[in-house]
């Protein structure tokens, strides 16, 4: 597939180095498509105020998040099969590839964030919003990744509720293509690269259209730092409080991906995965497997 630079069509200034989508989607299926993408995202641009400017950098902020925790699931999948901790691999696979595929669902604008429950959506709603998406960027992309979620799928459930008892050795005796770490890191990647070019996209509309400040409804905070209720207890998290309003404070509107992370937020992110007694052989946590982060 010919190479080229997927920010032509995205209307990004910013250096992102791209390395998947280039290689996965013919440029003009690119082209064809962004041209869609900037009419969906100029007509709501058209009509932006106040709580949609809230609203969709909830939305980046979420899918900020959705990277970092992808990432974290592949990189620990990844030492799991290193140290023969292979119990864990189904599990880290599938959610490492259920979270990147939510980062994308985060970004079109058909879906609708409902006071965060877009964040609640169900697995099979996920798949399907995602391929959905990728058929227009590609029909046959969108059958591998059909394809790759529903194995990867299938392998976790087969170890969370029946367990045979040769464990990971009845997949392949039987025939069955489980999902290997490298195969989701690539397309883990891929799909990072999927949400950092919708968010270009939406960047570049709103720079043409929003110029002047309208703030943000920070009552909406709660949206993405309250985390539903475990045995009838709210989980507030302080650390999303924080960095939402933080970039409240310091945005005037959502940009793209990686033009509003900050150093300190992927510090903090991993920071709250590494032991608490550190014996120098222990797992840490490897940043940017799947995304360049700063």
């Amino acid at each position: 597939m010919a190479n080229y630079d997927p920010k032509i069509y995205s209307g990004s200034p910013l250096n992102f180095d791209y390395s998947r989508l280039q290689e996965e989607v013919p440029e003009k299926n690119l082209a064809r498509y962004a041209q869609s993408l900037r009419q969906r995202y100029a007509h709501r641009a058209a009509m932006w105020n106040r709580g949609m400017n809230t609203e969709w950098m909830l939305r980046e902020y979420s899918s900020m998040k959705l990277l970092f925790a992808a990432d974290l699931m592949l990189s620990s999948a990844e030492y799991a099969s290193e140290m023969n901790v292979r119990l864990a691999e189904p599990y880290l696979i599938y959610y490492g590839l259920f979270n990147a595929a939510r980062a994308v669902v985060m970004w079109l604008p058909e879906q609708p964030w409902d006071n965060g429950i877009l964040l609640r959506i169900s697995h099979r709603k996920v798949r399907n919003v995602l391929i959905d998406c990728v058929r227009y960027f590609d029909k046959g992309l969108a059958d591998r990744l059909n394809d790759i979620v529903t194995r990867a799928r299938a392998y976790r459930e087969l170890f969370s509720y029946r367990f045979p008892m040769r464990g990971i050795k009845a997949v392949a005796e039987n025939a069955f293509e489980s999902v290997s770490v490298d195969e989701a890191v690539e397309i883990a990647t891929l799909l990072g690269e999927i949400a950092q070019w919708h968010s270009e996209v939406l960047d570049s509309a709103l720079s043409k259209r929003v110029t002047n400040p309208i703030g943000f409804d920070e009552r909406m905070a709660d949206q993405v730092s309250v985390h539903g209720n475990v045995m009838e207890h709210p989980v507030f998290d302080e650390d999303d409080h924080y960095r939402i309003n933080q970039m409240m404070r310091r945005e005037t509107r959502p940009r793209d991906i990686y033009g509003i992370m900050r150093e300190g937020m992927t510090e903090d992110f991993y920071a709250s995965w590494e032991a608490q007694s550190p014996t120098g052989e222990e797992f840490s946590p490897q940043w940017s497997l799947i995304y360049p982060f700063r």
